[in-house]
C-alpha cells in the first residue's frame, strides 16, 4: 500500500467491551493484510465512561498490536483529562462544532479559539497529534494552522468518494487515499 496512508475506522463503544475484539481486529489485519500501523481505531470519550479498567486493557492490547488509536470528537463528551495520560491513545480529533464556530457570529469564535488553544496546549504537553475535524473554508484552515494543528479533515479538501473514484486517486497523490470513505484529510504542516 501507499507509505503513510492510515485506514481510519469508528470504534463502538459496545464493540470494545466484547471478549474478542481484540482478537477480532488483529484476524481482520491478517485476513485484509494491512499492516497493523496503517490502522486507526477511533474512539469517542463517552466510550471511557463505563468499565475503565476493561477499556484500558482492551486499548493497551490494541496498541501492542501496533494499531494507532485516536480519540474522536475530543471535547464534546465525557472530559476527564486523566484518560490522555492514563490510556494509550496517539491522536485526537477537535470536534467540528468547534471549528465550524470559527466562523459564527458574536462571542463563538473567541469561545472556538479558546477551547481551541487549550486543546493544542494538553496535546502537546502530552506529545500527542492533533486533528481539527470539519474545515470547509480557506478561513477556517488558516486558523487551525496558525494555532498549531498537526492535520485537518473536511469538505475543503474532498466531498466522501465512492470506493472506484478513490483507487483512481491514490496512484495521484498520497493523501487523497485518506479521503477514503469520509471526508478530504491532510496534513498541516
Amino acid at each position: 500500500g501507499k507509505q503513510g496512508l492510515k485506514v481510519a475506522v469508528n470504534v463502538a463503544p459496545l464493540q470494545l467491551t466484547q471478549p474478542n475484539f481484540v482478537e477480532t481486529v488483529a484476524a481482520a489485519l491478517h485476513q485484509t493484510g494491512l499492516a497493523a500501523e496503517h490502522l486507526e481505531l477511533e474512539l469517542t470519550e463517552s466510550v471511557l465512561l463505563h468499565n475503565f479498567a476493561g477499556v484500558q486493557q482492551t486499548l493497551c492490547a490494541l496498541e501492542q498490536l501496533g494499531v494507532a488509536l485516536t480519540i474522536d470528537d475530543f471535547g464534546t463528551g465525557y472530559s476527564s483529562l486523566s484518560y490522555l495520560r492514563d490510556l494509550p491513545i496517539s491522536s485526537i480529533k477537535i470536534d467540528r462544532s468547534f471549528v465550524r464556530d470559527l466562523s459564527a457570529p458574536r462571542r463563538a469564535p473567541q469561545y472556538a479559539l479558546a477551547l481551541i488553544e487549550a486543546i493544542l496546549s494538553i496535546a502537546q504537553a502530552l506529545d500527542l497529534e492533533v486533528v481539527a475535524e470539519g474545515i470547509e473554508t480557506q478561513a477556517q484552515l488558516d486558523v487551525v494552522r496558525d494555532l498549531g494543528c498537526h492535520v485537518g479533515q473536511g469538505f475543503h479538501w474532498s466531498k466522501p468518494l465512492a470506493p472506484a473514484v478513490l483507487e483512481r486517486c491514490l496512484p495521484l497523490a498520497p493523501e487523497a487515499g485518506q479521503a477514503a470513505a469520509g471526508e478530504g484529510y491532510r496534513s498541516l504542516n
